[in-house]
């Protein structure tokens, strides 16, 4: 019989805040926090072997944690503070969304006790984070697509069509749910969707075993009578129909499962066959380019390249081959043994309310997709992000948006042709550092930069064929707006996207204050210290230092003897403001 929490005494205490306020877990219950708020959690229990699992917790590194027979990241009992997140630890895997709690026995399938965590995003809506998602996913697929175009990603598997972007498109999505895969699964095939059921049998009347309307009815029909023809009277009979329960895992949900293994076995399958055929061409290609090695000094670099190819595809080789590992092991597991598999994405309210069916579901429905097609370079790293990272993506997006309703037009990076549009939820990739767009308007040209780390002196800048240098201690802005007429530079507009509440960004009343806002100190910075190597006096060349922010407020906000401002830029609402906020810019810089 399975014992209650009282009487294992686990204690489970999330603490919140900067007041650390001590929130006790309790069966079913659900513990709600906001993204980026410090949070902490101690585990106790009067059983060593008792440990506590939360999702999540196998993207944190920390010698606190636990890996259990199966090599599961929890955490043992006595564990005291353990941190989830906090100000000085800020990269963290809890973006917005409901993460399971739960404490179970070492060796037992059963749970003692399940909770919810609950992270909601900070400064903006539920809402509003689905708007910006979805708006990263139809607008970053051409970004990703020109990155890609300009390095060796599409070249590379373009190659004698031998791994077509829709091909490699489809690795980088499998392989993606691969990394994922085993959590899921296991959580799955440990607490799978069960019901009891009831099945008839013939059985003797001296075993005890439960009857019902039916079974009275059987001993009046014929099959009934058959089998008692040697019974003295229908009240003492020899045989009866005993309802037996058995405990099954035939659902639609399990069944689900099992066609969705089956299809993403198929698929795995393919892409390894294409990448094996690919990775045979090119063994060819280098056996007939060696004997050329000694003779042409261009033949060793093309070796050089293919082995270097070779050795990424042999990567992608062993991923494909984790993957249908992984697949084929949850296919032979007991609870799916013997299921008849579904041919096509079931759903229902109870895959709804479940993550992991859920997310299974929506793994299998993306697989299926129509007309799937992602242009990928191989660089960028492929997840979901938590949310002020997802909002510096989406600045850098509209900024360039922006600038378009102005007028500038992207000569590179475009990403409005309805052709790149995803027609189906795209996984938001990861913008790499100096991600560049160009934009002109007359004689108005503009490089838009993304994340660009800045030399931090003018020999730097020279040195990296830079023209522009940042002498203060900040020198990574979000955004920078480089301006040049007739191709002369003459300005830049520093943009830094700031998913904070407005006061945390700037605060007039502590602007003498030690402990002022960083944030105030970074702006400032930014404003001081842009230097351009062909200017001897040294002047800043920011011509506005901008702070974008989801807070409710002011849409524009001058700072007072500062050129500093803080302009509102929220999902669901126009880019009007900030628009012709830059446009005046841009035209005051010339």
């Amino acid at each position: 019989m399975a014992m209650h929490p009282e009487d294992k005494e686990i204690s489970i205490i999330f603490f919140t805040g900067k007041q650390e306020i001590p929130r006790q877990v309790i069966q079913d219950s659900v513990i709600e926090v906001f993204e980026r708020e410090n949070l902490y959690v101690s585990f106790s229990s009067n059983q060593e072997d008792m440990y506590l699992y939360i999702d999540g917790l196998d993207g944190y590194d920390s010698l606190k944690l636990h890996l259990d027979e199966e090599g599961i990241p929890c955490l043992r009992p006595g564990t005291g503070r353990f941190s989830l997140y906090s100000d000085i630890n800020e990269d963290y895997p809890l973006i917005p969304a409901d993460y399971m709690v739960f404490v179970k026995r070492k060796g037992e399938a059963k749970d003692a006790l399940e909770a919810t965590l609950r992270v909601r995003p900070n400064n903006i809506t539920e809402d509003q984070l689905d708007v910006m998602r979805q708006e990263l996913n139809e607008m970053v697929q051409g970004l990703a697509f020109d990155q890609a175009r300009t390095s060796h990603g599409i070249n590379l598997y373009e190659e004698k069509e031998l791994l077509p972007p829709k091909m490699l498109a489809e690795f980088v999505i499998l392989n993606h749910m691969v990394k994922e895969l085993g959590v899921t699964l296991e959580d799955l095939s440990r607490r799978p969707d069960q019901y009891l059921s009831q099945q008839y049998r013939e059985v003797k009347a001296n075993v005890t075993c439960k009857q019902d309307a039916k079974s009275y009815r059987w001993l009046l029909s014929v099959q009934g009578q058959r089998a008692n023809s040697a019974a003295k009277s229908v009240e003492h009979p020899e045989v009866i129909l005993g309802v037996i329960h058995h405990l099954t895992y035939d659902t639609n949900e399990n069944r689900m499962v099992l066609g969705f293994l089956h299809y993403a076995l198929s698929e795995l399958e393919y892409v390894l066959r294409a990448i094996r055929c690919t990775l045979s061409e090119e063994h060819r290609a280098i056996e007939v380019r060696t004997p050329y090695l000694v003779i042409q000094k261009s033949t060793s670099h093309e070796v050089r390249a293919l082995k270097g190819k070779l050795e990424r595809l042999e990567f992608m080789e062993r991923e494909m081959q984790k993957g249908i590992f992984y697949v084929r092991k949850y296919m032979d597991h007991p609870v799916f043994k013997g299921l008849k598999q579904v041919s096509t994405p079931y759903y229902s309210l109870k895959i709804q309310r479940d993550w992991r069916y859920k997310k299974v579901f929506g793994w299998w429905k993306q697989l299926r997709s129509q007309n799937f097609q992602i242009y990928q370079c191989q660089d960028f790293k492929l997840q979901w992000k938590r949310t002020d990272v997802l909002y510096e993506y989406w600045c850098y997006i509209k900024t360039i948006i922006a600038l378009e309703q102005s007028g500038y037009s992207p000569v590179s990076g475009w990403i409005y042709d309805d052709v790149n549009r995803a027609n189906q939820e795209f996984i938001v990739p990861v913008l790499q550092d100096d991600t560049l767009v160009k934009m002109v308007k007359g004689k108005i040209q503009l490089s838009v930069r993304f994340n660009e780390k800045m030399s931090r002196a003018k020999r730097g800048a020279l040195r990296s064929n830079r023209i522009l240098y940042m002498e203060g201690t900040n020198y990574k802005p979000d955004i920078r707006i480089d301006v040049f007429n007739n191709d002369v530079y003459s300005g830049s507009v520093i943009v830094d996207a700031k998913y904070r509440k407005r006061l945390n960004i700037w605060n007039n009343d502590r602007v003498e204050d030690e402990n002022r806002p960083k944030n105030m100190n970074t702006l400032q910075n930014y404003s001081n210290s842009l230097k351009y190597i062909g200017d001897s006096a040294g002047v800043s060349k920011a011509i506005r230092v901008i702070a974008l922010h989801p807070s409710y407020g002011p849409e524009i906000e001058n700072m007072e003897d500062t050129n500093v401002s803080l302009i509102q830029l929220r999902p669901k609402e126009k880019l009007t403001h900030y628009s012709q906020y830059l446009e005046r810019l841009i035209k005051g810089g010339n």
